[in-house]
């Protein structure tokens, strides 16, 4: 995946960045000193890094100045994004998604949007189908007949998880009674 934009938000000296657009060849920054050059790097950093698991911490990076205002205006600060990144699936990335998912879910050129708040998750919208891998994955496998209206409308993962686990646990009670009644006749 190529990297395409970063925004980084009321981390250190910075409040707001804007986005700034990523080059496939040269992209640089530029600024006087403690402008905020680093503290961009180390925010985007704090996304993926490569061997250390760093931490948002709002005393730590939160522009101090504006932390006590922000508090008292009843703002959570837990929920503001430091970092935020827009990615691009690239056609090999996109085959990778359809040999596991099936076609149709991602298409090369589509933007997954990653970002991290001072709560530290790391959160995501891949720019994925995931009805269209749902839909997929139950052309995939065989339902039976009786199912196939309840299985029709489902277009979530959790779902799907939900109502098989409900099934398998459904035909595990019915082979039980099967098994039952044969050893009573």
């Amino acid at each position: 995946m190529k990297l395409r934009k970063v925004r980084i938000r009321m981390f250190r000296n910075i409040l707001d960045s804007t986005e700034v657009a990523i080059d496939e060849k040269v992209t640089c920054l530029v600024g006087k000193n403690e402008s905020g050059k680093s503290a961009f790097l180390h925010a985007l950093w704090r996304i993926n890094p490569a061997r250390t698991k760093p931490e948002f911490v709002i005393h730590d990076h939160y522009p101090a100045w504006l932390e006590k205002r922000h508090r008292n205006e009843g703002k959570n600060l837990e929920e503001v994004k430091p970092v935020e990144a827009c990615l691009e699936w690239e056609p090999a990335d996109v085959k990778v998604i359809e040999d596991k998912f099936g076609p149709g879910v991602v298409s090369a050129g589509a933007q997954m949007r990653l970002w991290k708040s001072y709560d530290n998750k790391l959160r995501w919208e891949s720019g994925c189908s995931e009805q269209q891998a749902v839909k997929n994955f139950l052309a995939k496998n065989a339902i039976p007949g009786s199912k196939q209206a309840v299985y029709r409308d489902i277009t979530k993962f959790g779902v799907l998880a939900g109502q098989l686990a409900s099934d398998v646990e459904e035909s595990k009670e019915s082979a039980e009674d099967r098994n039952c009644l044969a050893a009573c006749e």
